[in-house]
């Protein structure tokens, strides 16, 4: 009994799993093979290269906001550390029986 042939979308799909087995060499296709693929599957490819530059687009974004969000958190702890009097050295002097962190040794 002889297979059918795939649809077009199942063998789009394969093409895809190719691409991200990162071992697995790519075959190469003869000219005259590449010339008769049809318009859409280029098109799908030029899509799916657009698409995952978007999504790297999206991420980058997202670490940069994330990056300056923990930059601005990591300034604000600092000045709950400061002395309260120098504003130039941490503070390490507790005081009793509250347990505030006003100082430094020094002031």
């Amino acid at each position: 009994m002889v297979k059918p042939i795939p649809p077009s979308d199942e063998l789009l799909f394969t093409e895809e799993v190719v691409g991200y087995i990162p071992n697995l060499q790519r075959p190469r296709m003869p000219r005259y093979v590449s010339s008769q693929i049809p318009v859409e599957f280029h098109d799908y490819r030029r899509c799916e290269r657009k698409s995952r530059d978007e999504i790297l687009l999206y991420f980058r974004i997202r670490n940069e906001r994330n990056v300056r969000n923990i930059q601005r958190e990591n300034a604000s702890l600092r000045q709950l550390v400061l002395c309260r009097i120098c504003l130039s050295r941490e503070s390490r002097v507790v005081f009793q029986p509250c347990g505030h962190l006003w100082i430094c040794e020094i002031c």
